[in-house]
């Protein structure tokens, strides 16, 4: 796929989906709005899953670049699984066994940080083989410092409004536990992430591949930030309410372009 039609995707897919969600707003179906946008999460979802299981067949777990990719393709399989359950339960939620959803959808989107920080510790334990010279140890306590920021920022926010969160919005204590733990995950994918973003490495094509996917991981954890956010918070403003899932829906999609590169540079050569 050419860079001008990828560009042109990734910006029509927020106007549409804005545009789709206004307009169903304005004839008052606000719960078909957000079933539609939260869809289409999930689908971008399944469709980097399956582009990236495509892209990791001809890698396996003989290579650095395979045992990486595999753990990305592990992350999508999960996070898309979880998800899915937990669009099932806001489309069912008086279903007698519907909190069954609820609960193994989040453990699934939970656990599916684990192989994504995988992936990520085998690039910055591999570096002396994947880049060109090692990552500066500035740029790992910038890194320190920029997310660690966040990490406060959070705290501050969580211990400052979880008495008035809980008395005024009704919100159980474990659902604020859990919107924490998803948040330490990200900062952790940040961390790790950030150094790898302006590293240069060896192996010309793919340097470009690589990069756009640590961006579209930057991206997702940034989102997935907000999405917590706003989920804490209750935020009833269209606007706000929506960007993170449009923020993730795009993440998605840019993660799921690099492996159509990867997939193709597979079938030559096993590096």
């Amino acid at each position: 796929m050419g860079s001008k039609k990828f560009i042109a995707i990734i910006v029509s897919i927020p106007l549409v989906l804005v545009f789709s969600y206004v307009s169903l707003c304005s004839y008052g179906f606000n719960g078909l709005a957000n079933y539609v946008i939260e869809g289409f999460m999930v689908a971008s979802a399944f469709a980097a899953f399956i582009l990236w299981v495509h892209a990791v067949i001809p890698y396996g777990f003989r290579s650095v670049f395979g045992k990486m990719f595999v753990g990305i393709m592990l992350f999508l399989g999960l996070a898309a699984s979880g998800l899915l359950l937990l669009y099932i339960y806001s489309l069912f939620p008086l279903l007698e066994y519907s909190m069954v959803f609820y609960i193994i959808g989040g453990v699934l989107f939970t656990i599916s940080f684990l192989p994504l920080c995988a992936s990520l510790l085998t690039f910055l334990c591999e570096q002396r083989v994947l880049l060109k010279k090692p990552i500066e140890t500035a740029n790992v306590y910038s890194s320190v410092i920029f997310v660690g920021g966040l990490a406060l920022f959070w705290i501050y926010f969580i211990i400052s409004t979880t008495r008035i969160i809980l008395e005024s919005l009704n919100v159980q204590a474990i659902t604020v536990l859990a919107y924490t733990s998803y948040v330490v995950f990200d900062i952790i994918v940040l961390t790790l992430v950030i150094p790898l973003i302006t590293a240069s490495f060896k192996h010309g094509i793919l340097q470009g591949a690589v990069r756009e996917l640590l961006l579209a991981i930057v991206i997702y954890a940034i989102a997935n930030i907000l999405y917590n956010y706003v989920a804490v918070l209750n935020v009833e403003i269209w606007l706000i309410d929506v960007l993170p899932i449009i923020m993730t829906s795009v993440a998605y999609v840019f993660i799921a372009k690099p492996s159509l590169t990867l997939a193709k540079l597979g079938k030559i050569s096993t590096i």
